[in-house]
């Protein structure tokens, strides 16, 4: 019995130096109140004020719009940008979503470059390890998003029909330096565009259980297994004296 304890003491040890040895840990969110729970020192973009009521503003440049450190381009082509924030009373109700102000990113419009996918980068401030969104689409509704982050990882977004914006968050251990916001098969639907709103940063918390994680059972295993082939090893070594 104790043989069959140290080689699962042994395969967990493994499995954990292995893992430890792979990518950062990166926890997505589709509760808002649990990405909260797991981030500390957030702040919030909204957008509001940017845009004359009832109307918008174009910030579609190389350095795109600047806010509290945090940088949102909108990428057309390699070398054309397009970017607006909008008051959300311009043009109902397309930009009504129940929220003050939006960030439309790039039209999908087959640009001058057909091989190029319209997104809105946002480059992050520095040591950011959490951000979250709400996020939406137009023409049509209900297009989901694919979330690239800096360091090649990419997430799936499903949305849902105007006015519910969609929450999306992430927590990481390493610092994460932008995220790229692509809608995700567009098809042949000609002005279709995405909606970004409510963009927080912050400081990863996972250890302080915030998302409501509990240990993984081989951590359980290499605790228990741990102290068992202690005790043996105790109860084996030769008596002195």
């Amino acid at each position: 019995m104790f043989i069959g304890r140290f080689r699962l003491f042994v395969l967990c040890l493994g499995t954990a130096l292995v893992a430890g040895l792979g990518h950062a840990s990166t926890i997505t969110y589709s509760d808002p109140n649990a990405w909260a729970s797991a981030t500390t020192g957030t702040s919030e973009i909204t957008f509001e004020g940017i845009a004359p009521p009832g109307s918008f503003t174009n910030e579609g440049t190389s350095t795109g719009l600047t806010i509290d450190g945090t940088q949102f381009i909108g990428q057309l082509t390699a070398s054309t940008y397009m970017l607006n924030v909008t008051d959300q009373l311009y043009a109902p109700p397309y930009f009504n979503w129940n929220e003050p102000a939006t960030l439309e990113s790039p039209i999908y419009n087959l640009p001058a470059d057909p091989t190029f996918v319209p997104y809105i980068h946002v480059v992050l401030p520095s040591n950011t390890t959490a951000f979250a969104a709400l996020l939406g689409t137009v023409s049509p509704n209900s297009l989901s998003y694919e979330v690239t982050l800096s360091d090649g990882e990419t997430f799936t977004v499903g949305t849902s029909a105007r006015p519910t914006l969609t929450f999306f968050g992430v927590t990481t251990d390493d610092p994460i330096t932008y995220a790229n916001f692509t809608l995700l098969n567009p098809g042949t639907f000609s002005g279709s565009y995405g909606i970004l709103t409510n963009f927080q940063v912050g400081t990863s918390d996972q250890s302080g259980g915030g998302s409501g994680q509990t240990p993984e059972a081989c951590t359980l295993i290499l605790i228990g297994s741990g102290l068992v082939a202690l005790r043996a090893f105790r109860n084996h070594l030769p008596a002195f004296g």
